[in-house]
């Protein structure tokens, strides 16, 4: 097995949570950012609620992705193209995860909704989780 270093730096709770409303104030790096990834997300031993920015070259738009994995398993990833400067201030990104649902937001807009559908046999996260914030390189 081959252990390769990504360099990075990340922030994360003492605490663990289950459900809530959880917000950060970011302000994404400008130029060129091709390869830096900065997430803030939940996370659990098995399962994980992601908001990652995915940086790009100069004069390409900041993609920014949701992610919704359980049981360690994804493929429930969504891009969304914003409608504004990402890197031009700070915006309020913001993850709402209630028994209900999972919302994304983008300042006060929502940009995805992740519905708890387990009676159709879709998984929901339930177990605690710490809310973190990173900045890594994710050239590979």
């Amino acid at each position: 097995m081959m252990f390769v270093h990504q360099p990075g730096s990340g922030i994360k709770s003492k605490l663990n949570y289950t459900f809530g409303f959880f917000h950060m104030n970011i302000k994404l790096p400008a130029n060129d950012s091709g390869g830096v990834v900065t997430t803030f997300y939940l996370k659990s031993e098995d399962s994980e609620l992601d908001l990652e920015f995915l940086g790009n070259r100069k004069g390409k738009p900041i993609r920014v992705q949701t992610n919704v994995f359980l049981k360690g398993k994804g493929g429930r990833e969504q891009r969304i193209h914003v409608w504004f400067d990402l890197t031009a201030d700070f915006h309020t990104y913001k993850i709402l995860w209630n028994q209900h649902q999972i919302v994304y937001f983008v300042d006060e807009y929502p940009i995805r909704v992740f519905k708890n559908n387990r009676r159709d046999g879709v998984g929901f996260p339930t177990q605690p989780m710490q809310l973190m914030a990173t900045i890594w390189n994710g050239d590979s």
